[in-house]
């Protein structure tokens, strides 16, 4: 029988990662599939990397998000096509 782990979360109080408790079920002789269901397959690697890993990443992205915004692109494009036209006009 597959039930979600939604449905468990209501019963019993879980404070670890599906795929901790999968194998705490499996160790304890109880017959588990970890599945994800409406989750896209890129997503999956990232679900079951470990949270180290999870941290990293997510600190780089942010660091690029926060380095490479659009305003800043903007401001830099408007500013090279502002000097450009300043060129063209001499």
């Amino acid at each position: 029988m597959q039930i979600p782990l939604s449905w468990l979360k209501e019963l019993v109080d879980i404070d670890v990662p599906a795929e901790v408790l999968a194998d705490r079920m499996t160790k304890a002789g109880i017959e588990t599939t970890l599945t994800y269901i409406g989750v896209p397959q890129q997503h999956i690697p990232g679900i079951q990397m470990p949270p180290s890993e999870r941290a990293l990443r997510m600190r780089s992205m942010r660091k690029r998000v926060f380095e490479d915004d659009v305003e800043k692109w903007s401001n830099g494009f408007l500013d090279a096509l502002t000097a450009h036209r300043q060129s063209d006009a001499k």
